[in-house]
């Protein structure tokens, strides 16, 4: 790859490198602050149905209120309680007003006639309320009454002696729930839904959602035990292979939970609209920087490649090559030095030459002091060789000698003690028999002793002919045998006997001195 591909390539790589760093960091901030506001909007509409639908419920829940305080305070009349609440049943937006006794009595602000076999006591509602001293909300239920899902928002009501006189509880129909939220239409995706303490769904879009158990549903459950625990919150979930976020709060009149959900690609929208704009910047820039780049490199290049011409040149012992040199850049500083070196590479080859001359003389000099050294060194070697032959004669004749010495000094003193014991007219026969032949042992063994020096002599002269060079020839075996015998006896205590047989065809070649060593 030519300096110029490279200068074009390094400045492409920065350019693209700068500006993904600079969109990455870009699109980060940007995708986290519309993800924020998106969030917040998604709150703040949260907040706004929240409040609504909780001043709504305020209201609603006023009527039993007001309606049980009157029954508990004036100990009305079954007939009394009937035209109270015909009476007070104006709101178009709850269905009944009703109170179911616990005598299993039923009264209803619309005149409706139960089933013969009807009895309030088993309704869902009846039994949800009756241990609530305040007003509280029912699960949801199908009312009797228009067949459709229902909500029953009432409390218990005790008589004038303090026993349970029945509960009061007016029906709220899930699809008023659902027109309070259905205006909801975040970005034109999102919907609203409201769930009630149990996790059953309340208001949905779909009405196939509605009184479903969500904790019953797998994909749904995580999400709904998060809500339960939580009353207020952002969730990611996953729900029918999509990807949603849920903004969510509490309802504090009732304990319900409201929120609003939206795909997760509305968060995502900004962030894909943000790397189109920053892919089609990225494209201009890096154009123009490859163009800039190339125009800047050409120059660049071609004088580059004139030092370069220069160089091989000097590389091919053409050292009187200079550059012309103009300008005040960095090549201009390098076809300067390049200058500075071929005046030294000249300069250097001149003084090579002169030291060459004076290095051929010195290593003629350094050549005959060494051939005269090689001769001392010949002579000392001899000289040393031969002193280690010396010592080595001296060592091994020692062990012999000193064991003659010590035969001769041991005799010696045998001899004093049997002159003793003769001149004192002491000496036995046994005696002089016994240090007899001790003496004629201890004779023996300063013989062999004395034979084994002999040898060693006669070896030590064949070991220093072999310094110089020696000759394989036939060896009496049985005579080194013998001596080393001889020598086992001398300086061991132990009596040993050898009995030895060697075929006289047997001839073997080699060096005595050598086999003498292994043996002794």
């Amino acid at each position: 790859m030519g300096l110029r591909r490279k200068i074009s390539l390094m400045a492409l790589t920065i350019t693209v490198f700068s500006i993904l760093i600079t969109a990455s960091i870009g699109c980060f901030l940007n995708y986290k602050l519309e993800k924020e506001n998106i969030l917040m909007a998604m709150d703040s509409e949260v907040s706004k149905l929240n409040a609504d639908v909780n001043n709504w419920l305020d209201q609603k829940t006023q009527v039993i209120e007001v309606l049980s305080d009157v029954i508990e305070k004036n100990h009305m009349s079954n007939i009394e309680i009937e035209q109270l609440i015909v009476r007070l049943n104006q709101d178009p937006e709850i269905s009944d007003i009703y109170m179911g006794f616990s005598d299993g009595g039923f009264l209803s602000s619309i005149n409706w006639e139960p089933p013969q076999n009807y009895d309030p006591r088993l309704r869902p509602w009846y039994i949800s309320l009756l241990y609530s001293d305040q007003v509280s909300f029912s699960t949801p239920y199908q009312d009797m009454t228009s067949g459709k899902l229902a909500v029953s928002v009432g409390r218990r009501v005790n008589g004038n002696n303090g026993k349970v006189m029945g509960v009061l509880a007016e029906d709220i129909l899930v699809d008023t729930l659902f027109k309070r939220l259905s205006h909801v239409d975040f970005k034109g995706i999102g919907y609203a839904f409201m769930m009630d303490k149990s996790g059953n769904m309340l208001a949905h879009p779909d009405t196939k959602m509605l009184n479903q158990d969500l904790k019953l549903n797998p994909e749904l459950e995580p999400l709904v035990k998060k809500m339960q625990i939580r009353k207020n919150g952002i969730v990611d979930y996953r729900y029918e292979n999509e990807d949603k976020v849920v903004v969510f709060q509490e309802i504090k009149r009732s304990g319900w939970i409201l929120g609003v959900t939206v795909p997760r690609s509305v968060i995502y929208e900004p962030l894909y609209k943000l790397l189109e704009q920053y892919a089609i910047i990225f494209v201009v820039v890096a154009t123009l920087s490859v163009l800039i780049s190339y125009k800047l490199s050409r120059n660049l290049v071609w004088r580059i490649n004139h030092l370069l011409q220069k160089t091989n040149k000097i590389a091919a012992g053409e050292f009187d090559e200079v550059v012309e040199t103009s300008g005040d850049d960095e090549i201009t500083s390098l076809s300067h030095s390049f200058n500075q070196m071929g005046d030294n590479i000249r300069r250097y080859i001149a003084e090579l030459d002169e030291h060459n001359k004076d290095l051929e003389d010195k290593v003629s000099q350094a050549v005959q002091e060494i051939a005269d050294k090689k001769l001392q060194l010949i002579e000392a070697e001899k000289l040393n060789s031969l002193s280690y032959l010396v010592s080595g004669v001296a060592h091994e004749m020692n062990t012999p000698i000193g064991n003659c010495i010590m035969l001769a000094s041991y005799m010696h003193t045998m001899l004093n003690g049997i002159l003793e014991k003769l001149e004192a007219g002491i000496l036995k026969k046994t005696e002089l028999v016994t240090t007899m032949e001790e003496l004629r042992l201890c004779n023996d063994k300063i013989q062999n002793n004395l034979e084994t020096g002999k040898d060693l002599i006669v070896d030590f002269k064949e070991l220093s002919v072999e310094q110089i060079g020696y000759t394989p020839a036939a060896l009496d075996l049985e005579g080194i045998i013998w001596r080393s015998y001889h020598q086992m006896n001398v300086n061991s205590s132990l009596l040993v006997t050898l009995t030895l047989t060697i075929e006289p065809e047997l001839i073997f070649l080699s060096d005595s001195a050598r086999i003498y060593k292994l043996f002794c």
